[in-house]
């Protein structure tokens, strides 16, 4: 059972690299896209994760990590260029 779930991993693993590539050599926007996507979706969980913690932090300096993970996550997310795509 192990080694099936481990070579449906593998294989999962692989195929998605070679998706990955294959959308970096034709369509470099939508990896662009997704890379910030991805980033963003990292930048609010930190946020998240702090600020649902804040009361067992010692210090602020961690929360305002987490703050500043918020902000740049906006950023981020307005300078995805889908946002500004002109049809």
């Amino acid at each position: 059972m192990m080694m099936k779930r481990q070579t449906l991993f593998t294989i999962l693993l692989i195929t998605a690299i070679v998706l990955i590539f294959d959308l970096i050599v034709d369509n470099y926007l939508l990896f662009h896209i997704l890379a910030e996507f991805f980033s963003i979706c990292i930048l609010f969980t930190l946020f998240t994760i702090t600020w649902n913690v804040k009361k067992y932090l010692g210090s602020g300096y961690l929360l305002f990590l987490g703050i500043g993970g918020l902000f740049i996550g906006i950023l981020d997310l307005l300078h995805t260029p889908i946002l500004f795509k002109k049809s």
